[in-house]
């Protein structure tokens, strides 16, 4: 099981996601201990494309793509696929501190 799950829904973001994953990334726990649930909502940028790069380079990222159903459902749907011992939602468009995530599962 993992100790964080981090849910990420995603519409119209493809400027700021990237950063937002970064910041998830650049942290002090193991990526081992937590997982990031982006839900693509139908955007019609390249929030996708964006995630699925970083698929390549970070293997904790899972990503949900459903025709636009809002953001509620979005994060409903990322929690369903959830299995961390926790859960935070993200706004894709915001970033977190570097080193900041072990505070959050102690």
């Amino acid at each position: 099981m993992k100790r964080l799950s981090i849910i990420i829904p995603m519409y119209n973001v493809a400027p700021y996601v990237e950063r937002c994953i970064r910041s998830l990334e650049n942290q002090d726990i193991s990526r081992n201990d937590y997982e990031l649930i982006c839900i693509n909502d139908g955007s019609p940028d390249n929030c996708r494309e964006i995630i699925e790069k970083l698929q390549e380079e970070f293997s904790n990222i899972i990503l949900i793509n459903q025709e636009n159903q809002g953001v509620s459902m979005a994060r409903n749907n990322g929690i369903n696929r959830a299995c961390g011992k926790y859960l935070l939602m993200i706004d894709p468009d915001d970033y977190v501190e570097t080193n900041s995530l072990a505070s959050v599962v102690s």
